[in-house]
């Protein structure tokens, strides 16, 4: 008789256990493993100073309800913030930022510039772009290889007639300018916003084309994309080309950066 009461009191003591709180400086643990370090918390309030581990493995540290694996509360305020860690790996240095590799392994790393990407510049172009190609594009020779992710591509292009041979336009032609697929004469689908970087090339002088076009790459390799000039609207009624547009000229530029 002795044995079976022994035994049961056993099964029972491990129910007991397998179900337990502990609870260090507490008389009521709010979870599987809870310190209340004063000794002060009643319900929700004073936490503070508690460290709680929940029935998720989510550990909270100044709170006793943590909604991640480790959740931080100092008691800062935005008008007076207080930090809540201190990470010292060797890496930690005055304006570095805390990033990870992609394991998620983290350490202290200098902050760095946005990585950038030079296009290739046809600077032998023999390119003459008509004044009135109003629906067609050519190729500049000129290109940009983005390897993959969210870019801003700022371009520069000088335009003028001089040189061409041709007769100068009476008034203004406007030139329009894209991004295309590797060996295509239509914008991007990769393009997000507005395709084009348009200007106006004035008679007698020089005027530059400038502005940017976003494209993502989303494929996992860098992607070649064509420059292409066209769209030209003549306001006047002087026929004749822009010489040597895209490339051909020092003020030439096209530069990415990464965006994302």
């Amino acid at each position: 008789m002795k044995k079976k009461i022994l035994l049961l009191m056993g099964v029972f003591s491990i129910g007991i256990l397998l179900y337990a709180q502990v609870g260090i400086n507490t008389q009521s643990p709010q979870g599987i493993f809870h310190v209340d370090s004063k000794g002060d918390t009643n319900g929700a309030t004073n936490v503070i100073d508690d460290i709680l581990v929940d029935t998720n493995g989510n550990m909270g540290i100044g709170t006793i309800t943590p909604q991640a694996k480790l959740h931080i509360v100092t008691g800062g305020t935005s008008s007076s913030p207080k930090s809540g860690i201190i990470l010292k790996d060797g890496n930690e240095v005055n304006g570095r930022v805390l990033t990870t590799d992609a394991t998620g392994l983290a350490t202290w790393k200098q902050l760095g510039v946005a990585p950038a990407v030079q296009g290739y510049l046809n600077r032998a172009t023999t390119l003459q772009l008509n004044y009135s190609y109003t629906s067609q594009y050519l190729s500049t020779g000129c290109y940009i290889n983005l390897p993959p992710g969210k870019w801003i591509v700022n371009v520069v292009m000088l335009i003028t007639n001089i040189g061409s041979g041709q007769a100068r336009p009476v008034e203004s032609v406007w030139v329009r300018s894209t991004f295309a697929n590797q060996g295509l004469l239509t914008s991007s689908p990769d393009i997000q916003g507005s395709p084009l970087i348009s200007g106006l090339a004035w008679k007698n002088t020089y005027s530059l084309l400038q502005g940017f076009i976003i494209i993502n790459n989303t494929t996992s390799a860098a992607k070649r994309y064509d420059y292409i000039m066209g769209g030209t609207e003549n306001n006047g009624s002087t026929t004749g080309y822009l010489h040597r547009p895209g490339g051909g000229w020092n003020e030439d530029n096209i530069v990415a950066y990464l965006l994302m």
